[in-house]
């Protein structure tokens, strides 16, 4: 689950319509502990109904602020799901920062069962063990889990509270436990999202950093030689060009078991996310890729290219210096050969481009064909170029050499393989450059 990056748990005002369908919750729990009421397979509380609620009864404003998004079915039944070992039935298992509990609902799967309901949550107990830093949602994985024990087993009836099971998912800082240590052989996180300032421990950057790489290294330092991890992930950490100390960092102290990028978290949550499955010890093999290598082009005759992006920033650079063309994203126009229009023109002092040359929108998404829309500018004077615009120079060549990259650019084996080695992140120089193999 998504979680909140401050320091606190997110705000007593926020949740009070939600304190209200935990409460609802609990006592659907308690009444099968106590024989009075069942649960089934289709009970809609142990599947989306948390995240539902939520999504009901707080803003959408309010969720992306704090990061409260739930783990969804279809990420935690599928990839997920597999990448679990497939008997861990003596295995113990922490989620720091569990939320509702769906990723130790997925664990429980795999857990066995006791004779009893009592016997199965004593079992269990010992088994799982979360932290999160709302209460509310600590309550709920608790209820949850219990609910879906008794779904496991078949049994209703016992006479204990709700209360004395679970002890050991807890609230607190997840990110405190890990460094501390002293946690299960096996580790499930889909962490915050957002952004931190750089704890003092944290040596790999500073300033504002993403949460989420916070509590990966977090895992790192405290995790054993052979401990397992499986995260769900914000893909700019797969393939952000910021995060590659992290990157370097964490295959330099893991094994990586695998990398899968999944898209979109989901439709309340606009990022793209990727699942890594790894264990903690010193490696010298190879490693999985973060992406694939790029796809096999023809780019005979066309030389070697220039990849920049356009130097205007329109709201802050003054318009002083010589006058030029001026091209930008939105007058671009569509794919394929283009002269700046005559009447965009601006004054700028920095670096402009003399045509033939390429450029590029930045801007772009996963499944938008062609992901690269690249116009071959010609004329002869000199252009600035907006910096949502990527521009690619020949070294050598001229306009034919261009019109025959743009063509290249806008095949789907490129479309594809920037899919995957961007997720959802817009274009960047270091893509188009390894595209081109200006590196490796």
């Amino acid at each position: 689950m998504r979680r909140s990056p401050t320091s606190g748990g997110v705000s007593s005002e926020s949740l009070h319509g939600y304190r209200s369908y935990v409460c609802e919750v609990e006592e659907l729990a308690e009444g099968v502990l106590a024989g009075r009421a069942t649960v089934t397979a289709e009970a809609a509380v142990l599947d989306g109904a948390p995240s539902r609620a939520l999504r009901r009864l707080t803003s959408r404003a309010w969720r992306r602020e704090g990061g409260a998004f739930f783990t969804t079915s279809a990420l935690r039944d599928g990839p997920f799901r597999a990448s679990l070992p497939r008997a861990p039935r003596s295995h113990s298992a922490l989620d720091p920062a569990c939320g509702a509990g769906d990723l130790l609902l997925r664990w429980s799967d795999r857990l066995p069962v006791q004779p009893t309901l009592a016997e199965t949550l004593d079992t269990w107990g010992r088994l799982l063990c979360g932290i999160d830093r709302e209460a509310e949602f600590v309550r709920l994985a608790r209820a949850r889990l219990v609910l879906a024990a008794s779904l496991r087993t078949r049994a209703v009836g016992n006479t204990r509270d709700l209360q004395s099971y679970f002890p050991s998912i807890t609230q607190g800082c997840g990110v405190g436990r890990l460094l501390e240590g002293d946690f299960p052989s096996w580790a499930l996180l889909n962490p915050p999202f957002g952004t931190v300032v750089a704890p003092d421990w944290y040596d790999i950057a500073k300033g504002l950093v993403s949460h989420a790489a916070v509590f990966m290294s977090a895992w790192l330092s405290g995790a054993a030689s052979g401990d397992r991890l499986v995260a769900l992930l914000p893909d700019v950490l797969r393939t952000g060009s910021r995060y590659s100390a992290w990157r370097e960092t964490l295959e330099a102290g893991a094994s990586i078991q695998s990398i899968q990028p999944l898209g979109q978290f989901d439709v309340d949550a606009d990022i793209d996310v990727f699942l890594i499955s790894l264990r903690r010890q010193k490696q010298s093999k190879a490693q999985p890729s973060w992406w694939p290598s790029p796809p096999s082009l023809d780019l005979s005759g066309l030389g070697r290219w220039t990849v920049s992006c356009g130097a205007v920033v329109p709201h802050r650079h003054a318009e002083r210096g010589p006058m030029h063309r001026f091209l930008s994203a939105s007058n671009a126009g569509p794919a394929g050969t283009a002269t700046p229009p005559p009447h965009e023109r601006r004054a700028f002092d920095g670096t402009v481009f003399t045509p033939p040359f390429v450029v590029v929108k930045r801007t772009s998404r996963p499944g938008q064909r062609p992901r690269a829309r690249a116009v071959a500018v010609e004329g002869v004077q000199s252009v600035a170029v907006e910096n949502h615009l990527i521009v690619l120079r020949p070294e050598s060549g001229g306009l034919d050499e261009c019109e025959r990259l743009v063509r290249v650019l806008e095949s789907e084996a490129v479309s594809e393989w920037l899919d995957h080695r961007l997720g959802g992140r817009h274009l960047s120089t270091l893509a188009l450059e390894e595209l081109l193999g200006n590196r490796g």
